[in-house]
């Protein structure tokens, strides 16, 4: 497996994807840190923040 990643959240080894990006998070406090994410756990990911962004937009208005 040439292109093999290890999910940085659960730890499954996956084929790399153009389609699954790594997520940089940013701390004001801290360095950025690049998060590689499986399948399975991007789209949980994704999931959730679409959650949070609509809890934000309906406090906003």
């Amino acid at each position: 497996m040439a292109n093999a990643k290890e999910c940085d959240r659960c730890g499954e080894l996956y084929k790399e994807k153009s389609l699954v990006p790594s997520y940089i998070v940013e701390h004001k406090n801290l360095i950025n840190y690049f998060y590689d994410l499986c399948p399975k756990c991007y789209s949980s990911f994704t999931q959730w923040l679409n959650k949070y962004k609509q809890k934000e937009e309906d406090n906003a208005g």
